[in-house]
């Protein structure tokens, strides 16, 4: 299936027009700040931050519905408007390669063996740096029940990456 891979330029410009079409009282307090740049860039660091922890759009929609504050609702809204976006336009960002990376390695058990037999050793340089969505792909290429195959590098003095959700 072809789809496009995009960078963060593009993904911001997704991000732009995802804003402009939103309901405006969809919104609610943040409709203030709609057409900002500023804006734009912070709720996809959110959708950033919630693609590393595998949270899927519709799964905060709903706890966001049951639990979240007004502000919570709304994120959770444009996280998944904004990946609707993407799959309508048959698009991509780096952090979707990632999940349906997990995706088709768990739901296709032949091609996670095969995939896991073609390496003896894994190596991770700069471990610390890693988030929960790429430890889990790690988990699924070199899992370590059999025998450890995931050689892992890293200092978590040096971890730099905390504020994209790295956690060392």
């Amino acid at each position: 299936r072809d789809r496009l891979l995009i960078n963060g330029f593009q993904e911001w410009l997704v991000m732009r027009r995802v804003l402009a079409d939103l309901d405006p009282t969809m919104l609610g307090p943040l409709e203030g700040v709609r057409r900002s740049d500023a804006f734009a860039q912070d709720v996809l660091t959110f959708v950033a931050l919630m693609k590393q922890n595998l949270v899927h759009p519709s799964a905060l929609v709903l706890a966001a519905e049951a639990s979240g504050s007004e502000r919570l609702r709304v994120l959770a809204s444009v996280y998944q408007a904004y990946q609707l976006r993407l799959q309508q336009a048959r698009m991509l960002d780096f952090r979707d390669l990632i999940s349906g990376a997990i995706e088709l390695l768990q739901s296709n058990g032949p091609l996670r063996e095969r995939l896991r037999a073609r390496f003896r050793l894994v190596l991770v340089d700069e471990f610390q740096d890693v988030d929960p969505a790429q430890f889990e792909l790690l988990q699924l290429v070199a899992p370590s029940e059999t025998r450890p195959r995931l050689l892992a590098v890293g200092d978590p003095d040096q971890s730099i990456y905390g504020f994209r959700g790295t956690v060392p």
